[in-house]
């Protein structure tokens, strides 16, 4: 009895005791903007490290309200006594105004309505008008359609024997440079260009990661190449994570090859 007694205290006092802390984790928020429109998305990316030997708390999404976030992508890696995660996330904001997540960054965030309205319905200012000058308005409304409709067609036709047209996204590959400082944004940016020529869609305010998400014509093995030299591209700009010069020559190779639909 005595033997049984003692082994329940000890388990009662092992349950008791106090739990060690969590880990503590150094925090670096990185946003791809500054500044943004309403209901935009753009790139977060959460970067945490701690020490081996313990674990920190889940990283809450909650504190960056009133953003809405959706992961895109969670990594983790060891190296020199020091674990690292990463967490990427599409970002968007409905809310107006300034946002500040201090002393990580500061989001402008702009509407689509002037600075000094109110969204109060206006009341009409002027009389109705009568029912000759009504329809006097309506006989002279596609005489003046069909005048500035033409005044555009010849503006156009100006505008296009003077300007060149932009380069394709291809175009842009070839041009790239792979030492210069603005490398990793301007392929990550021709890459998503090119999807969005494959697909004939506009790809302002979209990520990559959604542009490879619609394009079912891309190969398993082309769409995972670009991925990662995407997501190659997004840890040099957000994280701060060399590149040596040997792998950007070999991440534009990949890229061209595949643009190019080369073996």
């Amino acid at each position: 009895m005595r033997r049984g007694g003692g082994l329940l205290a000890a388990c009662i006092l092992a349950a008791c005791a106090p739990q060690p802390p969590a880990a503590s984790a150094a925090l670096r928020l990185t946003s791809s903007v500054a500044e943004c429109a309403l209901g935009q998305p753009f790139l977060i990316t959460v970067e945490r490290t701690w020490g081996e030997g313990g674990e920190p708390a889940p990283w809450d999404a909650q504190s960056l309200q009133p953003l809405s976030l959706e992961l895109l992508k969670q990594r983790r890696a060891s190296a020199g006594g020091q674990r690292r995660e990463v967490l990427s996330y599409r970002a968007v904001s409905f809310t107006a105004g300034e946002l500040d997540f201090p002393p990580h960054f500061r989001l402008q965030v702009h509407s689509g309505l002037p600075a000094n309205d109110a969204g109060e319905l206006e009341a009409p200012s002027a009389p109705v008008a009568s029912p000759n000058r009504t329809w006097l308005a309506l006989i002279a409304l596609p005489v003046v359609l069909f005048a500035l409709a033409r005044a555009r067609r010849r503006r156009r036709r100006r505008e296009e024997a003077t300007v060149p047209p932009p380069p394709g996204a291809l175009d842009r590959l070839r041009a790239l440079d792979p030492q210069a400082a603005e490398f990793p944004s301007e392929l990550s940016a021709a890459l998503r260009d090119w999807l969005a020529e494959r697909a004939d869609v506009r790809a302002p305010g979209r990520l990559a990661e959604e542009m490879l998400a619609a394009d079912p014509g891309l190969s398993p093995g082309a769409r995972e190449r670009v991925r990662e030299i995407v997501r190659r591209c997004e840890e040099m700009r957000y994280a701060g994570l060399p590149w040596e010069s040997e792998a950007r020559r070999a991440a534009l190779t990949t890229a061209l090859a595949i643009a190019e639909e080369r073996p």
